[in-house]
């Protein structure tokens, strides 16, 4: 009866590749990567920030789909993180067209 009064442990199946260090914990990495892409100092919410977010999100789903082929439930969820992105990206483009310019080589979305 002891394990009903355990905590119930958060599993994080995805690995961010934007991470610099693998050991980070998710909360510091996602301080990183908004650290790297602001515009000004207090900026957390931009479209810089929020596509290199959405970009560390989709790359750790696509290591999770290698070994979990099967995974319909969350190719879903990938689904509308890469819309979301798509449209973030349109966005982007159509106000601030050297900002995408940048976000795309620093990402390497666009070959």
């Amino acid at each position: 009866m002891e394990f009903l009064l355990e905590k119930p442990k958060i599993i994080l199946f995805y690995k961010n590749v934007l991470r610099e260090k693998k050991d980070m914990s998710i909360k510091a990495a996602k301080q990183d990567i908004i650290k790297k892409f602001q515009t000004h100092e207090k900026d957390a919410g931009s479209s810089q920030v929020q596509i290199a977010l959405l970009t560390d999100r989709i790359s750790g789903l696509t290591e999770h789909f290698k070994t979990h082929k099967k995974d319909v439930h969350s190719l879903y969820g990938l689904q509308a993180l890469s819309n979301q992105r798509k449209k973030l990206l349109k966005y982007l483009e159509r106000k601030n067209p050297e900002a995408y310019k940048t976000v795309v080589e620093q990402l390497k979305l666009r070959h």
